[in-house]
């Protein structure tokens, strides 16, 4: 068959740089709860003996709170039990429970301060040069993924359930990468590769046999992809280095914001911008990335072609400078264009995040499988 080779790959929630955006998620969250507001910029880095959180939260005074107490401080792991409950309790959300826990100390290493007003706390002015890109197809079957993409996941949430069910062979530390050759008609899998934590002993036969099933049957139900006769262990390999028995922080080290390209479209793509977790809602690596992707699923849901939206922001700007999609069909839309077909006609980021609802976001639960694709408000045309 000829046609174009498409791959894209999907980590479980249970991947330690998904560990390390979910614990990121987190305390942005309980910035926000606790705080009833906060400009926060976090990263989170793991290994197997610690959690390191880095970066800020600003809010407005008064702002001690045990799990942010004011200034810039190294908190050592003796006197940081709300850190530690926050950071294991969020791991365990990622499948290390039970038989597979990994409770790890925590440091946190955040500059916690405050800001003048109202006003700055709501300031929706980018703090940065930013790019970002959106992007969708026309398929809602596919969640207005390119097919590569929503079946990697698909794929990866079959793996991450098989290791829910069975936690007495499977551990939560996974992923997938899938290759398709897509023509005009089919998309036909080429190859499947999974990594997947497991129970040390575990014969290759019981994975192949406990996985290949349920992994298999979620890629026959996706619209427009076939499976060959004969997909045989050659083009579906399970852990091809070997034996996985050490996963999660035991196995690697992992860092938030790694993972830009499984959080949105997969290689076919380009990313555009920076990482998304770790940041509040008036950032526009976040919002920005978000409203491009409402933009898209709208444009293609109007023109019943793929588009790729593209936002530009200057430092200090509050929309931005540069807006723009391009069609599958090569034409070019102006922000004129957008506004006429997609009915949006304020780009500013006080104004996405009011529409986007954002505010209400559960990011960790949004982040668990890639932050597009998930039925939320910016896939909705």
């Amino acid at each position: 068959m000829s046609g174009a080779l498409r791959v894209s790959e999907s980590v479980t929630p249970g991947h330690v740089d998904r560990c390390a955006d979910a614990i990121a998620e987190r305390f942005v969250e309980e910035a926000n709860t606790r705080f009833g507001g906060a400009r926060c910029g976090i990263e989170v880095a793991l290994n197997a003996e610690e959690v390191v959180l880095q970066g800020y939260v600003l809010t407005l005074p008064p702002l001690d709170d045990s799990l942010f107490p004011r200034g810039y401080r190294i908190i050592d792991f003796a006197s940081s039990e709300d850190l530690t409950r926050v950071v294991n309790e969020t791991l365990v959300e990622c499948g290390y429970g039970g038989t597979h826990e990994q409770p790890l100390k925590v440091r946190s290493q955040l500059l916690v301060d405050d800001i003048e007003d109202d006003e700055q706390l709501n300031s929706a002015f980018s703090d940065d040069q930013v790019i970002v890109v959106g992007y969708a197809t026309p398929e809602d079957a596919h969640a207005n993924l390119p097919i590569e993409t929503y079946a990697a996941r698909e794929a990866q949430r079959a793996l991450f359930d098989c290791a829910l069910d069975h936690p007495d062979v499977l551990g939560p530390d996974g992923k997938v990468l899938l290759g398709i050759v897509e023509d005009s008609s089919v998309a036909i899998v080429e190859f499947l590769n999974v990594s997947i934590q497991h129970r040390a002993g575990v014969d290759y036969g019981e994975l192949y046999a406990l996985l290949s099933a349920p992994i298999l049957s979620a890629l026959r139900t996706i619209e427009g992809l076939e499976i060959p006769d004969g997909f045989s262990a050659r083009e579906f390999v399970i852990n091809g280095r070997g034996e996985f028995s050490e996963g999660g922080v035991r196995g690697d080290t992992g860092l938030s914001g790694k993972k830009l390209v499984a959080d949105l479209y997969g290689p076919r793509v380009p990313i555009g911008g920076g990482a998304i977790a770790g940041k509040d809602q008036f950032k526009a690596d976040r919002i920005g990335t978000l409203r491009a992707r409402q933009v898209a699923v709208k444009l293609a849901a109007a023109t019943g072609l793929s588009v790729t939206t593209t936002l530009a922001w200057f430092p200090g700007e509050a929309e931005p400078r540069g807006i723009q999609a391009e069609l599958s069909d090569g034409r070019v839309l102006s922000r004129s264009d957008i506004g006429a077909l997609t009915g949006i006609g304020d780009f500013t980021i006080a104004a996405a995040v009011d529409e986007l609802l954002v505010a209400r976001c559960m990011w960790p639960d949004a982040q668990r499988h890639g932050y597009v694709g998930i039925g939320a408000r910016w896939d909705r045309a």
